[in-house]
């Protein structure tokens, strides 16, 4: 039998006031590990955008 399946996704955050942000979140089974930052915009009505870049997985 094979152990829970791990993998990673890769994506990009855009519209932060300091250019894009390229994050990675790990995830193993039905755990994930996802990144802890602070993104600030130039205002509360300006809203962020998320794109998912890579997917990789590992049975």
């Amino acid at each position: 039998m094979a152990g829970p399946a791990t993998g990673s996704i890769k994506h990009e955050i855009t519209g932060g006031e300091d250019g894009p942000v390229i994050e990675t979140i790990d995830i193993s089974g039905t755990q994930y590990s996802p990144a802890r930052n602070v993104i600030s915009t130039s205002s509360s009505s300006k809203k962020l955008h998320v794109r998912i870049t890579d997917a990789e997985t590992n049975s």
